[in-house]
């Protein structure tokens, strides 16, 4: 049975053109959960300068979630001062934010 975890990632500071670098792999990355994902994109500075990452998707457990985070790009390329996982549980349905296409 998998369960949704919110995934809250605070970049380092002045770390924009290490997170534009890293990107394309990042989001490559996030395809290998793209069938899991119930939301995913950059958290935003007051100027609205991408400082972060808000990832929510279904794992088996924690360790699945720390497992595919390891290898996760931004992680591996140290961009993130923090991270925090927690269980997640929707229970009101979207009706804003819908992907900009």
């Amino acid at each position: 049975v998998r369960m949704l975890f919110a995934l809250h990632m605070i970049d380092k500071p002045a770390s924009l053109e290490l997170r534009q670098r890293l990107r394309p792999a990042h989001r490559a990355h996030l395809d290998l959960i793209a069938d899991r994902l119930a939301i995913a994109g950059p958290l935003l500075d007051e100027g609205g300068a991408m400082a972060g990452s808000l990832i929510v998707a279904e794992f088996a457990d924690r360790a699945a979630v720390e497992d595919w985070l390891a290898n996760e790009p931004f992680t591996v390329g140290g961009l993130y001062a923090r991270v925090d996982i927690r269980p997640f549980r929707n229970v009101y349905p979207q009706r804003a934010g819908f992907a900009e296409v």
